[in-house]
């Protein structure tokens, strides 16, 4: 499998079966903020992941082995994938 993070030349090969977490940082000068994670599979557009947010987090039901962590102190939000798939070769967002 094959996951990138978007912007970034960070690439990352894993196996089927593992999992993954993927890292991003923000900054916001509100205290009422909404992130967003979208996936890009190879010749597909935008998936709906998640969207955490200051008062919770929206999800894409489909995605059941995946999951978010809103880290507000440290400005970081990260996505975690469990029992990798080659259906998870993306880029994220």
């Amino acid at each position: 499998l094959l996951l990138s993070l978007g912007r970034r030349t960070e690439i990352d090969f894993k196996n089927a079966h593992e999992s993954v977490s993927l890292n991003c940082t923000y900054e916001t000068v509100t205290s009422s903020y909404y992130l967003y994670w979208y996936k890009t599979p190879p010749g597909e557009s935008f998936i709906f992941l998640f969207q955490p947010h200051s008062g919770g987090t929206k999800r894409n039901e489909a995605e059941e082995r995946s999951s978010v962590n809103l880290e507000k102190s440290k400005s970081s939000v990260s996505l975690r994938i469990t029992a990798l798939e080659l259906g998870d070769t993306a880029t994220y967002f």
